[in-house]
Protein backbone atom coordinates (compact mmCIF):
# COMPACT_ATOMS: atom_id res chain seq x y z
CA UNK A 1 0.00 0.00 0.00
CA UNK A 2 1.23 3.55 -0.52
CA UNK A 3 1.70 5.90 2.34
CA UNK A 4 -0.16 9.49 2.06
CA UNK A 5 3.34 10.78 2.07
CA UNK A 6 4.79 9.20 -1.12
CA UNK A 7 1.39 10.11 -2.68
CA UNK A 8 1.64 13.45 -1.65
CA UNK A 9 5.32 13.47 -3.03
CA UNK A 10 4.21 11.99 -6.43
CA UNK A 11 1.32 14.30 -7.03
CA UNK A 12 3.65 17.30 -6.26
CA UNK A 13 6.44 15.79 -8.94
CA UNK A 14 3.61 15.91 -11.15
CA UNK A 15 2.94 18.85 -10.82
CA UNK A 16 6.14 20.05 -10.94
CA UNK A 17 7.71 18.80 -13.21
CA UNK A 18 5.21 16.67 -15.63
CA UNK A 19 2.60 19.27 -16.12
CA UNK A 20 5.14 21.92 -17.25
CA UNK A 21 6.72 19.68 -19.89
CA UNK A 22 3.87 18.62 -21.27
CA UNK A 23 2.54 22.48 -21.49
CA UNK A 24 5.85 23.35 -23.53
CA UNK A 25 5.37 20.87 -26.07
CA UNK A 26 1.13 21.23 -26.62
CA UNK A 27 1.60 25.11 -26.29
CA UNK A 28 2.05 26.63 -29.90
CA UNK A 29 3.25 30.59 -30.20
CA UNK A 30 0.70 33.29 -31.49
CA UNK A 31 1.59 34.82 -34.75
CA UNK A 32 0.29 37.83 -35.97
CA UNK A 33 -1.36 37.75 -39.33
CA UNK A 34 -2.15 40.09 -41.77
CA UNK A 35 -5.09 40.58 -43.98
CA UNK A 36 -4.77 42.43 -47.32
CA UNK A 37 -7.05 42.54 -50.09
CA UNK A 38 -5.93 41.27 -53.16
CA UNK A 39 -9.26 41.89 -55.88
CA UNK A 40 -12.79 43.51 -55.36
CA UNK A 41 -14.81 42.25 -57.64
CA UNK A 42 -17.19 44.01 -59.76
CA UNK A 43 -20.05 44.09 -61.82
CA UNK A 44 -17.50 44.95 -64.76
CA UNK A 45 -15.26 42.57 -64.21
CA UNK A 46 -17.49 39.71 -65.48
CA UNK A 47 -17.27 37.85 -61.91
CA UNK A 48 -19.41 39.74 -59.58
CA UNK A 49 -18.96 37.55 -56.55
CA UNK A 50 -16.83 34.65 -55.95
CA UNK A 51 -17.50 31.85 -53.95
CA UNK A 52 -16.53 28.30 -52.92
CA UNK A 53 -12.87 27.76 -52.62
CA UNK A 54 -9.87 28.97 -54.32
CA UNK A 55 -7.32 27.09 -55.41
CA UNK A 56 -3.35 27.89 -56.38
CA UNK A 57 -1.02 26.35 -59.22
CA UNK A 58 2.55 25.75 -58.75
CA UNK A 59 3.66 29.48 -59.69
CA UNK A 60 0.83 31.02 -57.40
CA UNK A 61 -1.96 32.05 -59.37
CA UNK A 62 -5.20 31.63 -57.75
CA UNK A 63 -8.41 29.89 -59.53
CA UNK A 64 -11.63 30.38 -58.15
CA UNK A 65 -15.62 30.20 -59.30
CA UNK A 66 -17.95 33.68 -59.32
CA UNK A 67 -21.46 34.30 -60.05
CA UNK A 68 -21.69 36.46 -63.46
CA UNK A 69 -23.88 38.18 -65.44
CA UNK A 70 -24.80 35.51 -67.29
CA UNK A 71 -24.85 32.50 -64.60
CA UNK A 72 -21.02 31.39 -63.76
CA UNK A 73 -17.83 31.76 -64.15
CA UNK A 74 -13.97 30.68 -63.60
CA UNK A 75 -11.88 33.14 -62.88
CA UNK A 76 -7.59 33.37 -61.88
CA UNK A 77 -5.95 35.67 -60.27
CA UNK A 78 -2.29 36.47 -61.54
CA UNK A 79 0.40 38.24 -59.72
CA UNK A 80 2.47 40.64 -61.60
CA UNK A 81 6.29 41.52 -60.72
CA UNK A 82 5.19 44.65 -58.90
CA UNK A 83 2.74 42.45 -57.01
CA UNK A 84 -0.35 43.33 -57.91
CA UNK A 85 -3.47 41.09 -58.84
CA UNK A 86 -5.21 41.09 -62.28
CA UNK A 87 -8.13 39.15 -63.13
CA UNK A 88 -8.60 37.09 -66.18
CA UNK A 89 -12.06 35.05 -66.57
CA UNK A 90 -10.95 32.05 -67.89
CA UNK A 91 -14.82 30.56 -68.80
CA UNK A 92 -18.39 32.29 -68.35
CA UNK A 93 -21.80 29.90 -69.15
CA UNK A 94 -23.91 31.32 -71.69
CA UNK A 95 -27.50 32.20 -70.98
CA UNK A 96 -28.63 29.58 -72.95
CA UNK A 97 -26.29 26.77 -70.88
CA UNK A 98 -28.95 27.27 -67.68
CA UNK A 99 -25.96 26.71 -65.72
CA UNK A 100 -23.21 28.16 -64.07
CA UNK A 101 -19.61 27.23 -62.34
CA UNK A 102 -20.90 26.98 -58.32
CA UNK A 103 -19.48 24.47 -57.39
CA UNK A 104 -15.41 24.76 -56.65
CA UNK A 105 -12.42 23.38 -58.97
CA UNK A 106 -10.14 20.93 -58.58
CA UNK A 107 -6.66 20.69 -60.54
CA UNK A 108 -4.86 18.05 -61.84
CA UNK A 109 -1.47 17.48 -61.83
CA UNK A 110 -1.12 18.96 -65.49
CA UNK A 111 -3.07 22.23 -64.68
CA UNK A 112 -6.33 21.74 -66.46
CA UNK A 113 -9.43 22.79 -64.12
CA UNK A 114 -12.59 21.10 -63.16
CA UNK A 115 -16.01 22.33 -61.85
CA UNK A 116 -19.53 21.10 -61.85
CA UNK A 117 -22.32 22.98 -63.56
CA UNK A 118 -25.58 22.17 -61.63
CA UNK A 119 -28.30 22.43 -64.05
CA UNK A 120 -26.33 22.49 -67.30
CA UNK A 121 -25.12 19.49 -69.48
CA UNK A 122 -27.13 18.20 -72.34
CA UNK A 123 -29.59 17.25 -70.41
CA UNK A 124 -30.05 19.79 -67.76
CA UNK A 125 -29.67 17.58 -64.80
CA UNK A 126 -26.00 19.09 -64.25
CA UNK A 127 -22.48 18.46 -65.87
CA UNK A 128 -19.07 17.49 -64.76
CA UNK A 129 -16.86 20.71 -66.96
CA UNK A 130 -13.04 20.47 -67.81
CA UNK A 131 -11.23 23.78 -68.44
CA UNK A 132 -8.24 22.63 -70.50
CA UNK A 133 -4.98 25.08 -70.77
CA UNK A 134 -3.84 25.53 -73.89
CA UNK A 135 0.08 26.50 -74.35
CA UNK A 136 -0.79 29.88 -75.95
CA UNK A 137 -2.45 30.97 -72.48
CA UNK A 138 -5.82 30.36 -73.11
CA UNK A 139 -8.57 28.29 -71.97
CA UNK A 140 -10.92 25.72 -73.83
CA UNK A 141 -13.58 24.39 -72.18
CA UNK A 142 -15.19 20.85 -72.68
CA UNK A 143 -17.92 19.02 -70.87
CA UNK A 144 -16.74 15.71 -69.89
CA UNK A 145 -20.06 14.45 -68.35
CA UNK A 146 -23.60 15.14 -68.78
CA UNK A 147 -25.80 13.49 -65.93
CA UNK A 148 -28.87 11.92 -67.00
CA UNK A 149 -31.68 12.03 -64.67
CA UNK A 150 -31.97 11.09 -61.01
CA UNK A 151 -32.86 8.06 -60.81
CA UNK A 152 -29.88 6.91 -63.24
CA UNK A 153 -27.01 8.57 -62.08
CA UNK A 154 -27.79 11.16 -59.90
CA UNK A 155 -28.58 15.46 -60.52
CA UNK A 156 -27.45 18.86 -59.51
CA UNK A 157 -24.02 18.01 -58.44
CA UNK A 158 -22.60 20.16 -56.05
CA UNK A 159 -19.21 19.07 -55.75
CA UNK A 160 -16.33 17.71 -57.97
Amino acid sequence: MISRQALRISTVALTLFIAPALLAIWAQPAVAQTESVIHNFTTGDGAIGPFANVIADSVGNLYGVAQSNTGGAVYELVRSLSGQWSLKILYESRPSDNAGAYAGLTMDAAGNLYDVSTYGGSNGWGAVIELQRISNGTWRQKTIYSFSDAATDGHYPARV
